[in-house]
């Protein structure tokens, strides 16, 4: 799965909890102050959401952000030889994920910590 596909599905996500939360564009990016445009472009897949964005969003649409970069399985289909696998991206939003759900760790903080060591 490239970087692409990747951006398409965490959009997807995104839009579907938004939807399901009754939240528009607008709504959710006055509560989290962002652009809707940005937001758009996101759900999209056209621009890839920051670890912190994709928190705020997650927060704000009380998500657990794994939810938000889940991907089914099947639809990975990715193996350690891929170099999408080895891309610093890719394995700092997977790392961010697991380590957040094993934890217990809520998107707010999460972005405490990630601002004390920032």
């Amino acid at each position: 799965m490239n970087k692409n596909k990747i951006n398409k599905r965490i959009g997807k996500n995104l839009k579907n909890y938004r939807s399901q939360r009754g939240h528009t564009l607008r709504s959710l990016a006055e509560l989290i102050k962002y652009t809707p445009g940005y937001i758009g472009l996101i759900e999209q897949g056209k621009s890839a959401a920051s670890i912190k964005a994709l928190m705020d969003i997650a927060d704000a649409l009380n998500v657990d952000i794994t939810h938000l970069i889940e991907v089914q399985k099947e639809t990975i289909n990715l193996s350690k030889e891929d170099p999408l696998y080895n891309h610093e991206d890719f394995q700092q939003y997977i790392a961010l994920a697991k380590n957040a759900y094993l934890k217990n760790i809520s998107a707010n903080k999460l972005n405490d910590m990630i601002n004390l060591i920032a």
